[in-house]
């Protein structure tokens, strides 16, 4: 399906019914089908919404791509489709996206489910972050710039923020173990739940793994 946002034409995928809204944020240089295992075992209790972002998958290309811009694009999206009793997992990028939502611009989200996320750049480890640096001076790609140059939250970005949080992240992660903690101790309250074995994505992407460790 498709719907105009911000003078964009966003692409989505709908599957489910009921009373409960889950939106599915995928990570950068995705799109929504690395979502398709855990639709499978999730649309029997869920109204389901999973996204293509802007500068992704088969909505709109543009040059014009930060998180706070996805995050904006999302709320209309909200607003459009009247979605009610809000759930967000977002993964990578994505929980980023939800992150931004649910603690500066969308304040009804009930729970987040944040799956690898960094608070901000130095956060990922070393050796990753070089890799990504090395790759968009090849590649010039805005999707991976945004990577490089953002997030940037601050403790008190979350003074208001009202969502049920778990943090989700496999043992063997791209994001810092000390980054990990800072993230659970700034978001008060967060439950943090480390998967032995996985790395960034392996427990989510075309997977769900992730249902064995959260209450979804």
């Amino acid at each position: 399906m498709n719907i105009q946002i911000n003078g964009l034409d966003y692409y989505y995928e709908e599957y489910g019914s009921g009373d409960k809204t889950l939106i599915l944020l995928h990570g950068n240089n995705e799109d929504c089908t690395i979502f398709l295992e855990l639709i499978e075992k999730l649309q029997s209790r869920f109204h389901i919404y999973a996204i293509d972002s802007r500068n992704h998958g088969r909505t709109t290309k543009t040059n014009n791509v930060t998180y706070i811009d996805i995050a904006f694009d999302v709320a209309i999206f909200i607003r459009k489709l009247d979605l009610r009793n809000i759930t967000i997992l977002g993964f990578s990028d994505g929980a980023i996206v939800a992150l931004f939502l649910a603690s500066k611009l969308y304040f009804e989200i009930e729970e987040i489910y944040l799956c690898g996320i960094n608070l901000f750049p130095s956060g990922i480890k070393f050796k990753d972050f070089r890799a990504m640096k090395r790759d968009y001076k090849y590649s010039k790609d805005p999707n991976v710039l945004m990577m490089l140059n953002s997030p940037y939250f601050t403790k008190n970005d979350f003074n208001d923020l009202k969502a049920n949080v778990t943090l989700v992240y496999g043992e063997n992660d791209c994001m810092k173990k000390n980054h990990i903690k800072l993230a659970h101790k700034w978001l008060k309250d967060s439950k943090l739940i480390i998967i032995p074995g996985e790395n960034h994505s392996s427990y989510i992407v075309h997977s769900d793994k992730v249902l064995d460790y959260i209450d979804l």
